[in-house]
């Protein structure tokens, strides 16, 4: 690795979601839903969507119980 990659892989993310950590490496950001986000963060997002559709569902089901 010359000394270009090196103080490449030494600058943080350019994540633009608050209270990021920036621990990545610059250059592999996703962008999701129009915001440039760090692996970290889209993992966060990630984890976020799926619990809130499971929500989702199982208050579906207590409602669809409920109605019953």
């Amino acid at each position: 690795m010359d000394i270009t990659n090196f103080l490449w892989r030494q600058l943080p993310d350019k994540c633009s979601m608050p209270h990021c950590s920036r621990l990545g490496v610059r250059g592999n950001e996703n962008i999701v839903d129009g915001r440039l986000m760090c692996d970290q963060c889209h993992a966060i997002h990630l984890l976020r969507r799926s619990v809130a559709n499971d929500f989702a569902a199982t208050m579906e089901r207590v409602e669809d119980a409920v109605r019953e």
